[in-house]
């Protein structure tokens, strides 16, 4: 069996300069952080960013593909075994209710996990700036995360209700 490759050390400084842009983004927002500072920041030359990212606007833009990225990898187990579960609902509407009320909280339990883990404050700073003020940043975020998240529990609320999935009541 072979090892895996070392990162490069282009994907190092790539690495880098996402870490640091999250936090330098985070902090400032993005018309108030510099390229000089992220670059410091990351340790790095500052011509590196747009080498990497062709500039501020795609390393802003890179770091929520960076962030969808962590949060797929934390979300998606959840919602797969959600899916499973809806899979093989029972018929009977208590237990469906009660099935629907469990994974709920499932994913609920998820999210706060994973947005109360000190690894993620950076991103979930950035986040809530971007909230705010959207860009095309948080469609990146709502088409990847938000959007399927609401979908489920959409579906898991009309479950819960006893209501068909497509009822708008």
């Amino acid at each position: 069996m072979t090892e895996p490759k070392p990162p490069s050390r282009g994907d190092q400084t790539r690495e880098a300069l996402l870490l640091a842009a999250l936090d330098v983004f985070g902090r400032s927002g993005f018309d108030a952080a510099s390229t000089r500072a992220i670059a410091r920041a990351a340790g790095v030359n500052q011509a590196l960013i747009g080498y990497h990212f062709g500039g501020k606007q795609g390393l802003y833009q890179g770091v929520f593909e960076h962030i969808v990225s962590q949060m797929q990898l934390r979300m998606a187990p959840v919602a797969g075994e959600v899916l499973r579960c809806l899979d093989t609902a029972p018929d009977n509407p208590a237990e469906r209710r009660d099935l629907a009320m469990r994974l709920m909280l499932d994913i609920f339990d998820a999210y706060t996990n994973m947005i109360g883990d000190p690894s993620s404050a950076g991103w979930v700073r950035l986040i809530l700036r971007e909230q705010q003020d959207p860009t095309q940043a948080f469609q990146l975020l709502y088409d990847n995360i938000f959007s399927r998240l609401l979908a489920l529990l959409a579906r898991l609320v009309a479950m819960a209700s006893g209501l068909e999935q497509t009822s708008e009541t």
